[in-house]
């Protein structure tokens, strides 16, 4: 123990080992907090998008942003009227084949008897629709999110423009703000890890 306190080569070596994984942690953390701080700049940057395509400031500047947003939205909206349709018809076929097992029921009283064809047809066709409702609602599903997600980028890629030109607006200013303090951050952090390379 007094030979490694006195043998100062061994305590820098020593201290040297266990530096490695306290700067790996120390930059994983800071990783986080970066990683945090962009997709909060990215939030404040959609709301900017989104509070200028609402305002349609600068229409000459932006107009196709515009357009773009806007026909998303009717995308958007055709899909949820589609949508709304095909989950009531789903609804109603579930409705209908719940009506015929019920009567397959009552007729077989429970006895296993076979069912009669005309019930049997009716309910494998029944099934079949409702597969392929419900293959189509996962499909407008899926297709859905696609919009919503290419929408937001699009009110992102709005918000970052915007916030190059600082257009003059009081509803904007407090954005501006959250902004600046979000990239201050974000390149104190990018100096931090730096500095522990």
């Amino acid at each position: 123990m007094f030979i490694f306190l006195r043998d100062k080569d061994l305590r820098h070596r020593l201290n040297f080992i266990l530096a490695g994984p306290k700067r790996r942690v120390r930059r994983a953390h800071l990783g986080l907090r970066l990683r945090r701080a962009k997709r909060r700049r990215d939030e404040l940057e959609r709301e900017l998008g989104e509070k200028a395509w609402l305002a349609r400031l600068e229409p000459s500047r932006f107009e196709t942003d515009y357009r773009e947003i806007e026909r998303l939205d009717q995308i958007l909206a055709r899909r949820q009227v589609e949508l709304t349709d095909l989950r009531g018809r789903s609804l109603s076929v579930q409705s209908r084949l719940q009506e015929i097992r019920v009567r397959r029921k009552a007729r077989t009283g429970g006895t296993g008897a076979a069912t009669p064809p005309p019930l049997k047809n009716e309910e494998a066709d029944l099934k079949k629709k409702l597969k392929a409702l419900k293959r189509r609602i996962r499909a407008g599903e899926d297709e859905t999110r696609r919009t919503a997600a290419e929408r937001t980028s699009r009110l992102q890629a709005l918000g970052e423009k915007v916030d190059e030109r600082r257009i003059e607006s009081g509803d904007l200013a407090g954005l501006y703000a959250g902004i600046d303090k979000i990239n201050r951050t974000i390149v104190a952090t990018l100096d931090q890890i730096d500095a522990l390379k």
